[in-house]
């Protein structure tokens, strides 16, 4: 075959790109040229090696020691010395990916910007999530190659027996698993940081976080595998309870996963300018989690009977639980996405501008300040009526009670507290405060309305009464706390606060949505004079104007 015949092979596109042509365009080369460079430059260093080195060494040596240990007392059968070595073989191996391998992800892009190169890498053909990809799959590949050379070390305790393959192949999914959310994690906060050691400290910092999430589920299992309840550790973890109805080992894994995919997404945006923030794939798995979250909460107490909804248990206290989770996660939307770039790139306002007719409910789904607080306004009315049909449905008969009225006002106020939130950070990035700073204030204000009432109300005399005005005046509707001890009529203390309004409609209630309005005509007051396009989505006309054909002029 001639050169040119090779060169025109070459050229050619894969299958894949042949075959499926979206998903290629999609997928794209997955950051396999970071990947190749960094393999090729990382290489080269002693640094792999002698990390490699290290740590094989210290496996097989704890290996040696177990084995010499456990086989000089008579009282253990060959079974138990299996069971323990594998035992020993995840534990060490599991400390030594959240111990050491770190420091190798946590200077993905700090190497970068240290190196002037940062620049080159983004104005290169590269998206930024194959950048992401690549950088990833770089500082994840010198832990997988160590997880896979510790396969001929665990093969030791297969000579003893008791350990089973399902077993050894949980133990490494947990590894691998871990690998890739360490790997992703130090990733996500080199793009943040421009200093090296400022995005190690932090890295491992979460990383400490979940060494004692890992120790407390250690504590759990461990007393249950040593009284002879399970095999092995592994064993114990796949029969683990978990802490309680809404967090099993199941739950905890799809929480990982969650986690990983919204670091991956964090970083594609640290990537990208500011304006051009693509925050739509987060809003769609945010939504997906909170119904998700919903879900897996109430499937346990509640049942299908007939066709409808019906309560399997008479305590309302995991209910309760349950608009607490919501609360919080609800308000922690109200600091995220309200509080986005308020001007928005003139590429995001050209996607979503074909965004018309049926498609148009998808707006909140779209970048941007003003869309983000739509998005989680709305977010917060449906889950809040959600949980408000399950109550009606499953629990009739607290009907009239005192425990019925707490839940449906908490249920009534929890989207007015969002809503008033949003606005205030979408008046904050309205008035071009960056992101950060739009953020601060709002926890810094939230942290000031939720103390404040709750100091006067601590303050107050047991056997003085509030009334009307005074109520108002201290500001009792600013802070959830004093909302929700005022709510409190299954209590005989009744007295602390004397409500007024008509019917279901509280005063906070109108107070909250009052504050919404203010913010909210603000921040379009704001955006309108800055000339940023936030409510509506117009076309996109070009500025470049056409050249205009002039006859030729011909000399006379």
């Amino acid at each position: 075959m001639s050169s040119n015949s090779r060169a025109i092979d070459s050229n050619r596109p894969g299958f894949l790109t042949r075959s499926f042509p979206t998903f290629a365009r999609w997928c794209g080369n997955m950051g396999w040229p970071i990947l190749q460079r960094q393999l090729r430059a990382d290489f080269r260093k002693t640094r792999f090696f002698m990390s490699q080195f290290l740590c094989l060494s210290l496996l097989g040596g704890a290996l040696i020691i177990v084995i010499t240990h456990q086989a000089a007392e008579e009282s253990r059968s060959s079974t138990q010395i299996g069971q323990g070595l594998f035992d020993m073989f995840f534990l060490v191996e599991y400390l030594i990916i959240l111990v050491i391998f770190p420091a190798f992800s946590s200077t993905a892009f700090t190497e970068e910007r240290a190196g002037l190169t940062m620049d080159l890498l983004l104005v290169s053909t590269l998206r930024p999530v194959e950048i992401v990809s690549g950088k990833l799959l770089a500082s994840a590949v010198y832990c997988l190659i160590y997880v896979v050379a510790t396969l001929p070390l665990l093969s030791v305790s297969f000579l003893f027996g008791g350990v089973e393959l399902s077993e050894v192949l949980m133990a490494y999914a947990i590894l691998i698993a871990m690998t890739l959310l360490v790997s992703m994690l130090g990733v996500a906060v080199s793009s943040g940081f421009s200093s090296s050691v400022r995005s190690t400290i932090v890295t491992y910092t979460v990383v400490f976080g979940l060494l004692a999430l890992s120790g407390y589920v250690y504590t759990q299992v461990a007393p249950e595998q040593s009284a002879g309840a399970q095999r092995t550790l592994i064993g114990g973890i796949a029969r683990w309870e978990g802490l309680g109805y809404s967090l099993s080992p199941a739950h905890l894994g799809w929480l990982l996963v969650v986690v990983f995919v919204y670091l991956f997404l964090i970083t594609a945006n640290q990537v990208r300018p500011a304006s051009d923030d693509r925050s739509s794939p987060m809003r769609v798995l945010t939504l997906l989690c909170f119904f998700g979250f919903i879900g897996v909460s109430l499937w346990p107490r509640l049942g299908w009977t007939g066709g409808a909804i019906a309560a399997i248990t008479t305590s309302t206290e995991w209910f309760d639980d349950l608009i607490q989770q919501t609360a919080i996660f609800l308000l922690t939307l109200a600091t995220v996405f309200p509080t986005e770039e308020a001007n928005v790139s003139r590429r995001n306002r050209a996607r979503f501008a074909r965004w018309t007719g049926t498609r148009y409910i998808l707006r909140p789904l779209a970048p941007g300040a003003f869309w983000g607080g739509v998005y989680t306004v709305t977010v917060a009315v449906t889950g809040s009526a959600l949980l408000l049909a399950v109550w009606r449905s499953s629990f009739a008969s607290f009907a009239g009670s005192g425990q019925d009225a707490r839940v449906t006002q908490s249920l009534l106020s929890l989207p007015l507290y969002v809503a008033a939130f949003s606005a205030l950070g979408f008046f904050l990035a309205a008035s071009d405060f960056t992101p950060v700073y739009s953020r601060l204030s709002v926890i810094f204000l939230f942290v000031i309305s939720l103390l404040v009432p709750v100091i006067h109300m601590l303050s107050k005399a047991p056997e003085t009464v509030w009334t009307n005005a005074n109520v108002i005046w201290r500001g009792y509707y600013l802070s959830p706390i004093t909302l929700w001890a005022s709510l409190d009529w299954t209590n005989d203390d009744r007295s602390q606060f004397v409500l007024f309004g008509c019917g279901i409609i509280h005063v906070g209630q109108i107070i909250l949505a009052a504050i919404t309005l203010v913010f909210l005509a603000g921040g379009v007051l704001m955006a309108t004079r800055s000339g940023y396009p936030l409510i509506r989505f117009g076309p996109i006309k070009s500025s470049i104007q056409p050249l205009q054909s002039r006859p030729a002029h011909r000399p006379s």
